[in-house]
């Protein structure tokens, strides 16, 4: 396992189209990697669903490319969208093509957890453009050990996934489960696209060191690679499975 001086350089995010999948803090990275990208390239955040509206981003309203290019000219970060209820943003409907035409990166959350730190997708969850080069799959740790239904957004298509109890603990063999399946994570990620989990609010020494065990078990098959995360201590490690991918 290696360890990263910033979140970013730790998920090895490349330009192009990065969408941000499953649960436990989705927007904390996403909007901590744009942050640490924009010090030197242009950066857009968007969603496929619904994000709440930053406070200290400029924010592009409605369908106007050129618009969203002014913007541009004042911020290295911009987040574009359309009003929607109780504060938050939905897709503009600008093409993303377009929009990764004038920017380097383009972060977009495409899915929704209500806050909870795990999920399994509906039927039509995540919304992932085909345009997308990196899909970055995201779990929060603070679910081990906690029941699955109060736990878990979508308990009940969780607990199926992993075959289990509702009232069942989530372990980590639920979330090699999460990781690898089609049905999980991984869902909707379409050949060509670039697939790593990410496990977040990993704040203590001994979550870390079962983690790290864990990590080593996965099937390097199915992902990139993962990384342990903590964005209020700001540390970042990670472990690649495929040779070329740092």
């Amino acid at each position: 396992m290696v360890n990263y001086s910033s979140l970013s350089s730790c998920l090895n995010v490349k330009p192009g189209i990065t969408c941000f999948v499953g649960g436990g803090g989705k927007t904390s990275c996403m909007f901590r990697a744009a942050e640490e990208l924009s010090k030197d390239c242009r950066v857009l955040i968007t969603t496929t669903t619904h994000i709440y509206e930053p406070e200290n981003i400029p924010v592009v309203y409605g369908n106007s490319l050129p618009d969203v290019q002014l913007a541009f000219d004042h911020s290295n970060i911009v987040c574009a969208g359309d009003p929607a209820d109780n504060g938050k943003l939905k897709y503009s409907g600008i093409p993303f093509q377009r929009l990764n035409d004038i920017c380097d990166y383009v972060f977009v959350e495409a899915d929704g957890s209500k806050k909870k730190p795990i999920k399994a997708p509906a039927t039509f969850e995540p919304v992932i453009p085909v345009e997308t080069s990196h899909v970055i799959g995201i779990i929060g740790a603070d679910a081990l050990g906690k029941e699955i239904r109060n736990i878990a957004f979508r308990y009940e298509i969780f607990a199926k996934l992993v075959n289990k109890d509702i009232i069942d603990p989530v372990d980590t063999n639920d979330l090699k489960v999460l990781i690898e399946s089609e049905n999980g994570l991984r869902k909707n990620v379409l050949p060509g696209m670039r697939y790593s989990a990410v496990i977040n609010k990993v704040d203590n020494t001994e979550t870390r060191q079962k983690l790290v065990d864990f990590c080593n078990e996965l099937d390097p098959e199915f992902l990139e690679s993962i990384s342990l995360v903590s964005i209020w201590k700001e540390n970042y490690s990670n472990v690649s499975f495929r040779k070329g991918c740092r």
